[in-house]
């Protein structure tokens, strides 16, 4: 005998006749921004300040504005790498160790690439920077 739930969870039939309920919690419909990726293709390698070892890493940004700013970001790619580039260059390898360098550097990051975004006279809106991959040779 199986009896009907009432948005309480899934029914299941053990044994003779019995019936075990499991109760499923369901997801709450909230208001909510969509996230847009982009990835910027190939890798990143420079040297470090005041060292003899490079960092590559790829990079990828992030928005909840609407895909125009990732469009904008696609169609800047030289600008931003160049940007990109340099600022990684300013960082010493100390500066980068760790979770906490990493985050400094993504911070730093973002900051400079809107601050380019604007110069371009786009609208800067990245949000987020985040590494894909992250070597440090």
């Amino acid at each position: 005998m199986i009896l009907p739930g009432v948005n309480l969870g899934v029914n299941c039939i053990v044994g003779a006749g019995s019936v075990i309920t499991k109760n499923v919690k369901t997801v709450p419909d909230v208001d909510a921004y969509e996230t847009t990726y982009f990835e910027f293709p190939g890798d990143f390698t420079t040297n470090l300040k005041g060292s003899r070892k490079f960092l590559q890493v790829s990079v990828g940004v992030s928005t909840q504005y609407d895909e125009k700013v990732m469009e904008v970001v696609d169609s800047h790619q030289l600008a931003l790498r160049s940007e990109i580039l340099s600022t990684i260059s300013d960082f010493t390898e100390e500066e980068i160790s760790g979770s906490d360098g990493k985050k400094k550097l993504s911070e730093r990051l973002m900051v400079v690439l809107n601050k380019k975004l604007e110069a371009l006279k786009e609208f800067p809106g990245i949000e987020d920077v985040y590494f894909t991959a992250f070597i440090l040779q």
